[in-house]
């Protein structure tokens, strides 16, 4: 079991709205999220098969609706070396993330109130990872990793424009349950 914070950079055009219009497309964003990663061992301690559940939030841009973006991926993790207490891996995962844009009521560019609303879109998710295991104390520990993944967003109608997304993240997690002597 893995859970924690990251942060990183989304690389990839998102356009917010900003009144009745599309504005403010950043190439790069910042963006902090958390990650849920249950993993289950096989063959030998070796490889861990698992889900990874990510809720990220990009950066505010100068629009004023707000984004989170969500993840849902099954993986497979591979264990470099002995089991044990400490131990590095790589991880694959391939699921779906949705990307969810909220906007309060505002008056559009004639004067007509629009009233609070939200949309979102699915798309494929991937993602590769490296990170490394180490226990603190009997059973628990914390874990680094750098993680890349790919969004594939490309969704150009309404509120909503955004080109595929290439995050990369840097994460903290902490560990329980997994540590094998």
């Amino acid at each position: 079991m893995n859970l924690g914070p990251f942060i990183g950079m989304a690389f990839g055009a998102q356009c917010h709205q900003l009144g009745s219009d599309t504005a403010n497309c950043p190439s790069a964003t910042e963006i902090a999220g958390l990650r849920l990663a249950p993993r289950w061992r096989v063959l030998n301690d070796k490889l861990g098969l698992g889900l990874s559940m990510g809720i990220a939030w990009p950066a505010p841009s100068q629009s004023f609706s707000s984004t989170t973006w969500y993840d849902g991926q099954l993986g497979a993790r591979y264990y470099f070396g002995k089991g044990g207490p400490y131990q590095a891996w790589i991880d694959a995962t391939t699921g779906v993330m949705l990307a969810v844009e909220r906007l309060p009521t505002y008056l559009n560019d004639v004067g007509n109130s629009v009233a609070k609303h939200s949309t979102s879109d699915w798309a494929p998710a991937a993602s590769v990872a490296l990170g490394y295991d180490a226990e603190i104390l009997h059973g628990f520990g914390l874990a680094p990793e750098l993680r890349a993944s790919y969004f594939g967003l490309n969704h150009h109608v309404g509120i909503l424009d955004y080109n595929p997304q290439t995050v990369v993240t840097l994460g903290l997690g902490f560990v329980g349950f997994g540590f094998h002597h």
